[in-house]
């Protein structure tokens, strides 16, 4: 109860109203995602892409609400939106590293699936004697594939 006279005596309004968005792919499969209205797009990424099943970080989307794109993960794209709002979702290559970065600074958290897989494949590399690759490195190549 606390948290709702708060919130209405700062700001005059419910600054974390939850609204429903309707979100549809360029293929043509929608989905319905709950979000906060202050919700930026870096906010819900991870929620988008694990929707659509696109790969998270690799994958970036960007919205177009009302013929207006959303690309920036600083955006905020649900201040205007109203309930059941439909919103287009463009996946593209993600261009700017901030999860990747992100990942860096808070450190790598490796599966117990990663470290059998990459003592599986150092042993295999030891025996055929070519280079073992750093930990890091390997699970990073696993995870994203070998860079270009």
């Amino acid at each position: 109860m606390r948290r709702w006279k708060r919130a209405l005596h700062t700001s005059g309004r419910f600054d974390f109203k939850m609204l429903s968005v309707s979100l549809r792919s360029l293929g043509g499969l929608e989905r319905t995602l709950d979000v906060s209205r202050r919700s930026s797009l870096a906010d819900v990424q991870h929620d988008i892409c694990r929707l659509f099943r696109q790969r998270f970080p690799a994958t970036k989307a960007s919205l177009v609400i009302d013929e207006v794109t959303f690309d920036e993960f600083i955006d905020k794209p649900f201040l205007s939106c109203a309930d059941g709002t439909l919103c287009t979702v463009i996946f593209a290559d993600a261009d700017d590293p901030f999860f990747l970065d992100k990942a860096d600074r808070l450190g790598m958290k490796i599966d117990l699936e990663e470290l059998v897989a990459y003592d599986c494949a150092s042993e295999e590399a030891a025996r055929d004697g070519s280079p073992i690759e750093e930990l890091e490195a390997w699970v990073l190549n696993r995870r994203f594939g070998k860079p270009k």
